[in-house]
């Protein structure tokens, strides 16, 4: 999928996640809020964005429209949304460059996934969360 080192995000709270894409961000630090993002569904599982909350027609315009946001503003966009079902949002270090340092996927409302080969940054998201293994059954949702 992406030639990208790989974690999982799976804190819970009873049988729901217990953080959603505000504090992925968050726990990215300031590589998040100075990336330029793109919003869109999980492409590789056939899915359209599905977010809950107040600052839903937000994403689902960024999705639409295909443009780049800074991350500041995903991260003050983020802050309204309750949960985040189906999601892939990819950071590049400007606006002009092709390829994103950072892919955050949110799949089913399960887990998260972070993609990157910026180690330091795996290793600040990694410190933030509890559960960040694989999940025993992800190999089945591998496109």
């Amino acid at each position: 999928m992406f030639a990208m080192d790989k974690i999982w995000l799976q804190d819970t709270r009873g049988n729901c996640l217990s953080f959603d894409l505000k504090d992925v961000l968050a726990a990215m630090g300031k590589a998040a809020l100075e990336a330029f993002w793109t919003v869109s569904g999980v492409e590789a599982h056939g899915e359209a964005l599905f977010v809950t909350g107040e600052c839903e027609p937000l994403l689902e315009e960024l999705a639409g429209s295909g443009r780049r946001v800074r991350g500041q503003r995903l991260a003050e966009i983020a802050a309204g949304i309750q949960q985040t079902i189906w999601g892939e949002f990819k950071g590049y270090e400007s606006e002009s460059a092709t390829a994103p340092f950072v892919v955050v996927i949110a799949l089913d409302s399960t887990w998260f996934e972070v993609h990157s080969n910026d180690a330091e940054m795996l290793a600040s998201v990694r410190s933030k969360f509890v559960n960040t293994d694989p999940p025993t059954w992800s190999k089945a949702w591998s496109p």
